[in-house]
C-alpha cells in the first residue's frame, strides 16, 4: 500500500492512544530538525505505547539520550512540536485485539529493553546519516532497494566491531524490534513493513539472501557462487537501471512490501521507514 506524506492530521487526545500505539514526533531543537530534514520524513522520534497509568495516562518506552526508559506520554508531548499516533495493522488487516493477534508478546518486547537498560546508539546516527544520503542516488527503485541491502549489511559489519558485542539501539530500531523480534509463530508475524527495501519473496531476493552466510567457511561452492552472480547483479542493477528502467518489471517483484522482512537491519531503520510502512496506520495527532 502506497503512502505519501500528508500534513492532513485528525486531533486526538491521550485518551485516544491505545496500548500497542507507535507514537511519531519531531522535537524542537537543530537536531531533531536535522534528522527530520535528512530522513525525508515528519518526524525525528519514534516510541511505544505499553500501557496506561490511572494518574499520568498513557505510558511509553522510548530509547533516550539516558537509554531505554519507560515514561509517562503527557509530557513528552510539550516536549515535542507533535506528536502523532500510528496503529498496527498486520499484512492480512488484523489489529491488536483481533483472534491470533493479541499485543502482549510486543509489549514484552518493548519491556525486555526497558528493563536490560539497553543504550542509545549514538555512533549509529552518523552511519545512518551516511547510508540515508546513498539511499538518495538516481539509481532507480530496485537500485537503490540493492544499495539498502548491500550497505546494511557492510555496516552491520562495521557496528559489530565498534560496538563490541553491546547492543544499543536508536528510537526507531527500538520500536521496529519490539515487532519484528515478539515472540510469536511462526518467527516476526509481527513484523513491520519497510518501503524501499527487497521483500522476503522472489527469486531475486532468494539469492541476494544468502548474503548474510558470507561470512562462515563452511559454504559449499554452489552458494558461493550463487553469491558472487548475486554481488555481480547488484553493480549491473546500480550501473544501468537508471538508464532503462522497466516498471513493474520481474526483477522489480522483490521490492513487494511484506512482513515480516528479514532482509531489513534493525540497526539501520529510521522514523521515515516507520512512518511509511503499510502496517502502520496514521490514526491522528495529539493535542499539546
Amino acid at each position: 500500500m502506497k503512502r505519501e506524506i500528508t500534513t492532513h492530521r485528525t486531533d486526538l487526545s491521550l485518551d485516544d492512544v491505545k496500548r500497542g500505539d507507535v507514537l511519531l514526533s519531531c522535537g524542537r531543537g537543530e537536531f531533531s530538525n536535522a534528522i527530520r530534514l535528512l530522513d525525508g520524513g515528519d518526524y525525528s522520534h519514534a516510541a511505544f505505547c505499553v500501557g496506561r497509568d490511572r494518574r499520568a495516562g498513557p505510558k511509553i518506552v522510548e530509547a533516550t539520550r539516558k537509554g531505554v526508559m519507560e515514561n509517562p506520554l503527557a509530557p513528552d508531548i510539550t516536549g515535542q512540536e507533535y506528536v502523532d499516533v500510528y496503529r498496527f495493522t498486520s499484512d492480512t488487516g488484523e489489529n491488536f485485539g483481533s483472534a491470533g493477534w493479541p499485543d502482549a508478546p510486543v509489549i514484552a518486547r518493548a519491556h525486555y529493553y526497558k528493563d536490560r537498560r539497553i543504550q542509545y546508539a549514538y555512533d549509529q546516527l552518523f552511519m545512518l546519516s551516511a547510508l540515508i544520503m546513498v539511499r538518495k542516488a538516481p539509481l532507480g527503485k530496485l537500485g537503490r532497494a540493492n544499495i539498502r541491502f548491500w550497505l546494511d549489511r557492510m555496516i552491520r559489519c562495521l557496528r559489530d566491531d565498534l560496538a563490541g558485542g553491546k547492543t544499543q539501539v536508536t528510537c526507531a530500531e527500538l520500536v521496529y524490534r519490539c515487532f519484528y523480534e515478539a515472540e510469536a509463530i511462526p518467527t516476526g508475524k509481527y513484523g513491520l513493513s519497510i518501503r524501499g527495501t527487497l521483500g522476503p519473496d522472489g527469486a531475486l531476493v532468494k539469492t541476494l539472501g544468502q548474503a548474510d552466510k558470507a561470512i562462515y567457511p563452511e559454504l559449499d561452492a554452489e552458494t558461493q557462487q550463487r553469491l558472487r552472480e548475486a554481488e555481480d547483479l547488484f553493480w549491473k542493477l546500480c550501473s544501468g537501471l537508471h538508464r532503462n528502467p522497466e516498471p513493474e518489471s520481474a526483477l522489480e517483484a522483490g521490492l513487494r512490501s511484506k512482513a515480516p522482512n528479514p532482509n531489513v537491519y534493525a540497526d539501520l531503520v529510521t522514523p521515515r521507514d516507520l512512518q511509511m510502512s503499510s502496517n502502520l496506520e496514521l490514526m491522528g495527532r495529539l493535542r499539546g
